[in-house]
């Protein structure tokens, strides 16, 4: 079964589970080639592109080894998955609350708005 054909949810689900277990090439495969990761509270462009979506991550994943994300609830609506989430094993910080939306198309996520 393609992405595109198992649904919005269920690819940022899979993204989720990727980013739990620290698998940088699964993380990277359920996005778009020309991805764009925005924080917008900070007018910032976090990441544009798989390429340095990959550079990004791979820095957090390496020095963060108790990295984790639970999803607290979610709310989909087309082709958006909006997600409450509670990130702990951040070797600066500990544990962090975050809103994350995700834009899917093509069953890839190619947008993706964290606050």
């Amino acid at each position: 079964m393609s992405d595109a054909a198992i649904g919005p949810e269920a690819v940022v689900m899979r993204q989720g589970e990727f980013y739990n277990a620290r698998n940088l090439e699964g993380f990277l495969s359920t996005y778009h080639e020309d991805a764009v990761i925005e924080r917008p509270s900070q007018g910032v462009v976090v990441a544009r592109g798989r390429r340095a979506i990959r550079e990004g991550f791979a820095k957090l994943f390496a020095a963060n080894s108790a990295l984790h994300c639970a999803v607290d609830a979610r709310i989909v609506k087309g082709d958006f998955v909006a997600i409450s989430e509670k990130i702990t094993g951040l070797a600066a910080e500990g544990a962090r609350d975050a809103l994350a939306i995700y834009e899917v198309k093509d069953g890839l996520i190619s947008r993706v708005w964290f606050f």
